[in-house]
């Protein structure tokens, strides 16, 4: 009875010990341990406040643990350095020790020990540039000086004319890397017709998260840019005949920061180049010359290949040395109306198409020209005859009774009687002289009556000889 309560005392004891065991192990891969790198020193932190693998050169590693995966950045180094000043310096003293690590974007040193006359002697910390950001006078132990931007450090020892210390001790040199510059470029659109444009925009990310002010540098294998150092750029695309791709490519910098690169490739289509085909209708196309006359211009923009209207694009028109323009319908059709005034004859009315582009067509330029004819106006002939040919009748029948006046007068006697009253016989009124009528003349063309004097035939437009 006593060996089976002892045995199940053991075993529940060891149950216990296994779920505990169990849970422990269940509680460090939920919070992503790495066991395998137990009791490994690591910091998460850019600044270690105490230096990391105490006097050896190693680079620091930050673990992060995430559901029992181990992510390791380096994000410093640490060296051992050996930089020191003589022990003890001597009066009027002034030297410099410099190190550089071209991949560093910040850097600091360890001092041992530093021993100066407090006040009068000093040890300064720069950069390459000549900026301090660390100074001391006296006595020092065991001390980092500030991070200094950029890869290289600068220690500078000086001292005055009178008394000196055993100057300094530098044993470690912590840096980190330089951040680095992420560039993705986009085109927009990436695929473009010849003689179009594509904006094209870089984004820029830092590996520190940070916001530096960026510089870019932009190239392209074909086309032109509207600038190489702004973002977003306009890209134009070049005039191709046959589908071609170009690259274009920025390099984005940063104080500080590594530089980076990014490019993406357009794509360039050839444009359709199209002709076109223009008419012009002119109503009337016959005028009364010299005389103020409202036509009406019209017709159609086409393409030669398939008919169809040209619409929204400009029409020309040269009237009388001044140009007019219209702009085609939907359909390609225009109309003008205006009022012209021509001398006699011909005239020719021009309309010119100059050629436009579209996206992806280029329509070639056309021209059409109607004439119209100015013809004699011959009312102010017929009105000037009609004149005449009264003044002429008028003068005739004044001189026919004129002269039948002459035939009735007889010689009187030298002593006249008392004359008898005598009746004169009635006379029949005089008959009015008709002129004869002109010569009718016709047109050798057609054949039409002319009026006397014409130049023009009315009906036809002939010039007659």
């Amino acid at each position: 009875m006593r060996g089976r309560r002892a045995f199940a005392t053991l075993l529940s004891l060891f149950s216990i010990v296994l779920f505990v065991h169990t849970l422990s192990v269940a509680s460090i891969l939920a919070i992503g341990v790495d066991l395998s790198k137990a009791g490994r020193p690591h910091q998460d932190s850019l600044q270690p406040s105490v230096p990391l693998y105490g006097g050896e050169s190693n680079s620091g590693v930050v673990y992060r643990y995430v559901r029992g995966i181990v992510a390791t950045t380096p994000v410093f180094t640490l060296e051992s350095v050996s930089v020191e000043s003589p022990h003890p310096y001597s009066n009027n003293y002034n030297n410099v020790w410099e190190i550089t690590r071209p991949e560093a974007g910040r850097m600091r040193i360890h001092f041992v020990y530093i021993r100066t006359e407090s006040g009068y002697d000093y040890v300064r910390v720069k950069n390459a540039t000549g900026t301090i950001f660390s100074t001391y006078s006296g006595s020092y132990s065991d001390v980092w000086s500030s991070w200094v931007t950029g890869n290289t450090i600068v220690i500078q020892l000086t001292s005055d004319s009178s008394d000196y210390r055993d100057g300094f001790i530098a044993d470690r040199l912590e840096w980190t890397p330089r951040p680095s510059l992420q560039v993705t470029v986009s085109a927009d659109p990436s695929t473009v017709w010849s003689d179009s444009s594509s904006t094209i925009r870089a984004t820029v990310t830092t590996s520190d998260g940070s916001s530096p002010t960026i510089s870019y540098s932009w190239t392209a294998t074909g086309g032109s840019l509207s600038s190489t150092t702004g973002n977003p750029v306009t890209w134009r695309a070049p005039t191709v005949s046959s589908q071609t791709t170009y690259r274009i490519s920025v390099t984005a910098s940063a104080s500080g920061y590594t530089s980076g690169s990014g490019y993406v490739d357009a794509t360039v289509k050839p444009k359709d180049v199209v002709a076109t085909s223009l008419t012009v209708t002119l109503s009337p196309s016959e005028i009364t010359e010299n005389t103020r006359t409202a036509i009406t211009i019209s017709g159609r923009l086409t393409r030669a290949d398939t008919g169809s209207g040209i619409a929204n694009q400009p029409i020309y028109f040269d009237l009388l040395g001044s140009v007019t323009t219209r702009t085609t319908d939907a359909n390609g059709y225009y109309s003008l109306s205006t009022e012209v005034t021509y001398s006699r004859g011909t005239h020719q009315i021009s309309a010119q198409f100059t050629g436009a582009e579209t996206s992806n067509i280029v329509f070639k330029s056309s021209n059409a020209s109607a004439t119209v004819t100015a013809q004699i106006n011959i009312l102010p002939y017929v009105v000037t005859l009609i004149a005449a040919i009264s003044i002429c009748v008028v003068i005739g029948v004044g001189l026919y009774r004129r002269r039948g006046k002459r035939h009735e007068i007889t010689a009187a006697p030298s002593k006249p009687p008392v004359p008898p009253v005598v009746t004169p016989p009635s006379l029949p009124p005089p008959k009015p002289i008709t002129p004869p009528p002109p010569a009718k003349t016709t047109c050798p063309g057609c054949g039409a009556a002319l009026p006397p004097g014409a130049r023009f035939c009315g009906k036809c437009g002939a010039k007659l000889s």
